[in-house]
């Protein structure tokens, strides 16, 4: 029996509701599902500065000089603890339109029991270019953002987060060559967050 046509109206109805459907499947895809954790969110500013022809009240993002961090992680549990890693710079407020830089994806990596982690300046400008983005200019800032957890219970559990001791120690030098003219030594807090997906 010939199906009587299907009103305009409907189809494009129908077309509406399918391309509504697509975008929801690539939005699930781009999901990211996370174990419970502790999250730390530790600053670096790396590269140098230079001088420029600015004078107050406009200044550029830091005064000029060389900038280096690094990041110190130590495992206190007793087991090995999974972490994640990512990189997110900050992106400079141009108002009124800031445009925004996406976080770096996750790189995975674990940490013996008791045992230490340096991720220093030259690391993360390495994560950077394994992400495809690689730092084109003199000095970046932002954060890098550690995620611990551990295997769950020996019934085979889900992952359960594990603290860790983060420190980041910042100095800053007048050129290149100078000496070291300041340092900032900072404990890294961590927050407990929950199992679920993250869009990034």
């Amino acid at each position: 029996m010939k199906q009587p046509p299907i009103p305009l109206g409907s189809a494009l109805v129908i077309i509406a509701l399918v391309a509504d459907s697509l975008v929801c499947v690539r939005s699930a895809k781009a999901q990211t599902l996370l174990p419970a954790r502790f999250s730390y969110a530790a600053k670096f500013v790396c590269g140098s500065q230079a001088t420029t022809a600015e004078s107050p009240p406009a200044e550029p993002p830091v005064q000029p000089g060389n900038y280096s961090t690094v990041i110190n992680l130590h495992n206190p549990s007793a087991t090995t603890v999974s972490i994640q890693k990512k990189i997110v710079l900050a992106a400079p407020e141009t108002s009124p339109k800031t445009v925004p830089i996406a976080p770096t994806k996750r790189f995975q990596d674990s940490l013996l029991s008791d045992h230490g982690m340096s991720i220093d300046c030259t690391e993360i400008v390495n994560l950077l270019k394994q992400n495809g983005t690689a730092p084109t200019a003199s000095f970046i800032d932002g954060w890098l953002v550690v995620d611990s957890f551990s295997a769950g219970s020996t019934g085979g559990g889900p992952p359960v987060p594990a603290p860790l001791d983060v420190i980041e120690v910042t100095t800053t030098a007048s050129g290149e060559s100078s000496t070291v003219n300041s340092h900032e030594v900072t404990i890294v807090p961590g927050r407990q967050l929950q199992r679920g997906t993250w869009p990034f």
